[in-house]
């Protein structure tokens, strides 16, 4: 693996059953941080949401983003146990790509949204913290 030279500067939605993603353990031993698979989880005690999917840039899970489609659009909801999700501006295009990749295959149209920044009531984003 040292070899393989720097990372892939691009972002990937991990689905809660990849390879990557299965084994909680590993993941959280590869990120320092706990996810959770939460669609059987009450609401009331649901960190991440309802089908988070791990974002994952370069080589680091950065995050998780909530997709669900309202009006014919993609809609995001967005956190990161580090509070927010990276601000530069490779990262927002990659993001950006992965979310049009994601609408295409679902046959809608793709979310604008920054995704770096928090949102205000109405935007499509929203945040979550890990705590």
């Amino acid at each position: 693996l040292a070899d393989a030279g720097p990372p892939e500067s691009r972002v990937r939605f991990l689905a809660p059953f990849d390879p990557v993603v299965w084994d909680r353990r590993r993941f959280e031993r590869l990120w320092g941080w706990e996810y959770r698979f939460e669609a059987y989880t009450p609401a009331a005690r649901r960190r991440f949401g309802y089908y988070a999917l791990p974002v994952l840039w370069r080589d680091d899970a950065v995050g998780w983003v909530n997709a669900a489609v309202a009006d014919g659009r993609l809609r995001l909801e967005a956190g990161s146990p580090v509070g927010s999700l990276p601000a530069s501006a490779s990262f927002q295009r990659a993001f950006a790509a992965e979310a049009a990749r994601l609408a295409q295959f679902l046959g809608v149209a793709p979310d604008r949204t920054d995704p770096t920044r928090r949102t205000e009531a109405g935007d499509s984003l929203r945040w979550r913290g890990a705590g």
